[in-house]
Order: structure tokens, then C-alpha cells, then sequence
């Protein structure tokens, strides 16, 4: 859920999500709608605002539903929490948040059952484009677009 405050300030709750290690208990996770565009293709996925990743990164699932042929894009190799190192494949595309214009950004997709099936908002593209305040007492996370950024 989104509402949008006097200042152009996007604010989101926090989401319930069930832990998998035990299903009884529920964990408040800073996930959020986004849209994503490739060429004629548009489609809405669930994204966790990640301040300690450093790339914006998305489920190879969501890169086909969107048309793209991953493995075309540059390869990257990320190291994760696991310190294992992964390719992810990347491409270009639009990212939509509700009332704001379309962000160019060069995103990672990876076949890795660790990233949900949406995928992590990371430093480069999304912290770059949105100052954002995580709020968890309140349940609350605002985003703002930052001023004088290029957009389309």
C-alpha cells in the first residue's frame, strides 16, 4: 500500500511476511510494488528496498516475463551473504514507482532461489534516484524522489 504525502513523499508500509523458518512467526519486511518496463512489455512485482545491496537485482523470472534474453546482457559476479559468487545478467530497463515518471536504470537478473521472486532495490539506480526513510516503529517507509535527477 501506497499513499502519497504533501511533499511528494511516497509512504509504504511495511509488509507481514511469514518467516520460512517457522511459519508462526511474522516478520515486518520493507517491500514494496514497482513497476517494470522493457521495450513493449509492463509488469508489477514485489521488491525489497535493500540498503546493503549494492545493485538492483531481479528473479531471472521477472527478466522473462518481460521478453528480455538474459543471458545477452553484460555478466556481473555477485558475491552474497553466503560469499558463493553468481553471474547476474544485465539490462536496461525502466523502473516505475505509483506517481512518478519512469527511471532508466541498468538492472542484474539472477537464477538464484535466494532473491523472492520479485527482487532487491539496491544502491546504484534506486538510492540514487530516492531519498528513503525506513520508519519501522511506525510502520512506515517514505520515499522521495530527489530533485534535478534525469527521468523520462
Amino acid at each position: 500500500m501506497c499513499t502519497t504525502l504533501s511533499n511528494q513523499a511516497m509512504r509504504y508500509k511495511y509488509q507481514r511476511i511469514r518467516s520460512k523458518q517457522d511459519p508462526n512467526i511474522v516478520i515486518l519486511e520493507p517491500i514494496i510494488p514497482v513497476g517494470l518496463r522493457y521495450k513493449d512489455k509492463r509488469l508489477v512485482v514485489t521488491a525489497l528496498i535493500d540498503s546493503g545491496a549494492e545493485l538492483c537485482l531481479f528473479h531471472s523470472s521477472v527478466g522473462k516475463a518481460l521478453g528480455i534474453d538474459l543471458h545477452s546482457g553484460r555478466e556481473e559476479h555477485i558475491k552474497g551473504i553466503a560469499l558463493d559468487v553468481v553471474p547476474a545478467y544485465m539490462h536496461k530497463i525502466q523502473l516505475v514507482l505509483r506517481g512518478e515518471p519512469a527511471i532508466d536504470m541498468e538492472v542484474g537478473f539472477m537464477e538464484l532461489d535466494l532473491i523472492p521472486d520479485g527482487g532487491l532495490l539496491g544502491q546504484q539506480g534506486f538510492f540514487d534516484e530516492f531519498d528513503i526513510r525506513f520508519q519501522r516503529w511506525q510502520n512506515a517507509i517514505h520515499i522521495t524522489r530527489r530533485k534535478g535527477w534525469k527521468t523520462r
